[in-house]
């Protein structure tokens, strides 16, 4: 039975197939489907009876099945695939991208402590003290809020920031979850980082959001029992503030920093210019940014 479906595949299908085989498809999103339940993530929708989120506009959004990411690899994303595996950039993520950034936000904290509370959690040092998290978040833009307010906006295709899309029409374009595959490497930048962001959409990338860093670090913390690989801060080009015309960052500082009791800090290029690196600080020519190849 498996060989006569095997004859019926088309080429293209066939490609696919093996592509999915390569990456450890089936158990990548069966993993990612794991953590983020146990991460207090999913709930069952109560119309659809399926697992999945409520999104900021009070629809249901069931997480993609197996079935459905599949599908979504098109001949083109096949190609870039392909082209990019050897260069790291095969890891799934599902962003629950619909929901209110400030409630995943939250979730972050929770799995962060969690992980604390259960681990000796190895920190930028080397050292397995245990890190007092009683203050989690560092922010000082109110970009927690933007998503909703309409201030942060996504996929900006100019350096402006003004032309991007709000969350609301996103999730009415895409749906409310985020499909990428990332590498497990931050992407090196020397230039400014918006030539940076050309360069890569131009070779069928895209800017990572905040929404989807935090799911990765989310996912990270909860499978390596570690953080120290998120102290560098990380430029995510895949959002923007509207008004501020600047991208943010966010990284996880730790105990001995300048951010001294608060973790997850999220700032934007505007309020760090004239910050000392070694305090946390960034620049726009030289640093760390995430990118995705996204289905």
């Amino acid at each position: 039975m498996e060989s006569n479906m095997s004859e019926n595949l088309q080429p293209f299908e066939i490609q696919r197939e093996a592509l999915a085989e390569r990456l450890k498809l089936k158990d990548q999103w069966a993993s990612q489907v794991k953590m983020l339940n146990e991460a207090g993530v999913l709930e069952l929708l109560p119309e659809s009876q399926e697992l999945g989120i409520i999104g900021i506009d009070g629809q249901e959004y069931a997480i993609p099945s197996y079935e459905q990411i599949l599908g979504r690899i098109t001949q083109g994303k096949a190609e870039i695939l392909e082209n990019q595996t050897e260069n790291g950039y095969k890891q799934l993520i599902l962003t629950p991208f619909a929901m209110p950034l400030r409630q995943l936000c939250k979730l972050v904290e929770g799995s962060f402590k969690k992980v604390l509370s259960e681990n000796q959690v190895v920190d930028a040092y080397g050292s397995d003290e245990r890190i007092n998290s009683d203050n989690f978040i560092e922010d000082n833009g109110n970009i927690l809020d933007s998503d909703i307010n309409g201030e942060m906006v996504y996929y900006p295709n100019s350096d402006d920031s003004k032309d991007g899309l709000t969350k609301i029409d996103c999730i009415k374009e895409n749906g409310g979850w985020e499909i990428d595959f990332i590498a497990k490497e931050p992407q090196k930048y020397i230039q400014d980082i918006n030539k940076q962001k050309k360069a890569m959409v131009q070779g069928g990338f895209r800017g990572l959001t905040l929404e989807s860093w935090l799911t990765q670090s989310m996912n990270f913390f909860q499978n390596e029992k570690k953080f120290s690989d998120y102290l560098e801060p990380c430029l995510l080009a895949g959002s923007s503030l509207r008004e501020k015309r600047t991208i943010p960052a966010a990284w996880f500082a730790d105990n001995r920093s300048n951010y001294k009791g608060k973790y997850l800090v999220i700032k934007t290029l505007e309020e760090n210019r004239n910050q000392n690196k070694a305090f946390g600080g960034f620049s726009q020519t030289d640093g760390n940014a995430r990118f995705s190849v996204n289905l």
